[in-house]
């Protein structure tokens, strides 16, 4: 779809998923973990990569607003195209941990990742969420520029996971409200 600037997309719009959202957040989600994983040269983690494996769980999350989990979308016109999911993480101090962060290829590099992170922290800060925190892998150093360039800063949290091979992860955090120190 051609946009306002000849061949380039019309800028992404945003909104806030639902439970009725449960199976395209799913395939989302796990489309992210995919790319990410190929991305890094790692195998697919068996069941893991199955959008209906995770349907049931996001659903659930959405339906009940005690929760406190969300998600915001990036749309192309009717089509979801990224997101930005978030749960309660009880340290530190009731922060929001990112689940997925995800944006697919044709529509990067034009600042729409940032807008989707701007759309998702608003959401954030409207259900209480002071901080955002999410794990990153330190084999993906690209990623860990852009956090930074986001705000994001790591702290001295570290640990490995298994998938295939040891990942390293770093935590990085960032503050949701104008002027607080993480």
């Amino acid at each position: 779809m051609p946009g306002l600037l000849g061949n380039a997309p019309a800028p992404l719009r945003f909104r806030n998923a639902t439970a009725h959202d449960a199976a395209v957040l799913s395939r989302l989600y796990v489309d992210g973990w995919k790319q990410l994983l190929v991305e890094h040269r790692q195998r697919l983690i068996p069941g893991g990569t199955r959008p209906d494996s995770h349907e049931r769980r996001w659903r659930s999350d959405l339906l009940n607003g005690a929760s406190r989990v969300g998600a915001v979308f990036a749309l192309a016109g009717d089509q979801a195209v990224g997101l930005c999911a978030w749960r309660p993480l009880a340290d530190p101090d009731g922060a929001a941990e990112l689940l997925g962060f995800h944006l697919q290829k044709p529509h990067r590099g034009r600042h729409e990742g940032r807008r989707l992170l701007d759309a998702a922290f608003t959401a954030m800060r409207s259900m209480g969420y002071s901080t955002a925190v999410l794990w990153m892998w330190a084999q993906a150093p690209e990623v860990r520029g852009y956090l930074e360039r986001h705000g994001f800063r790591a702290d001295a949290e570290r640990h490995a996971i298994e998938l295939g091979q040891p990942m390293h992860e770093i935590r990085f955090r960032r503050a949701l409200l104008d002027g607080m120190q993480v």
